[in-house]
């Protein structure tokens, strides 16, 4: 699993048939205080997350 805030990974990077999943964060800015609210999310795009599929959580 990867935990990203690049959105633009998904376009420049063949995610398809990894043996990764990754999460795109997507908030205001790249600050903790913008991010934490995202936390409970993240942790359910984890529960979710498969090889090869990438998760936007906004």
């Amino acid at each position: 699993m990867r935990l990203l805030l690049d959105q633009g990974i998904p376009y420049q990077q063949r995610i398809a048939g990894e043996d990764v999943g990754i999460i795109v964060l997507s908030a205001i800015t790249n600050r903790m205080r913008d991010l934490e609210p995202l936390v409970p999310r993240v942790l359910e795009a984890l529960r979710d997350l498969k090889r090869g599929q990438v998760i936007h959580v906004r």
